[in-house]
């Protein structure tokens, strides 16, 4: 996504996973977005456990511009 046809500042490309175990006891979502016209990128993880309270770790940072 190194070009994008819109100049709004705020387009962005976002996926994300769940996954979780037969029990339920698990969960896990994780997730990746690219704001490529801030030249900015952005991951997150949240793990909650039944009976735990949940966990969440999330990075952001800054993308090369390369020609």
């Amino acid at each position: 996504m190194a070009r994008v046809a819109s100049t709004d500042r705020n387009f962005h490309g976002r996926n994300y996973f769940n996954a979780h175990d037969r029990t339920g006891d698990v969960y896990l979502i994780s997730g990746f977005g690219v704001y490529p016209n801030l030249s900015a990128a952005r991951t997150l993880s949240w793990t909650p456990k039944r009976g735990r309270p949940p966990r969440s770790l999330g990075f952001v940072g800054w993308m090369d511009r390369a020609p």
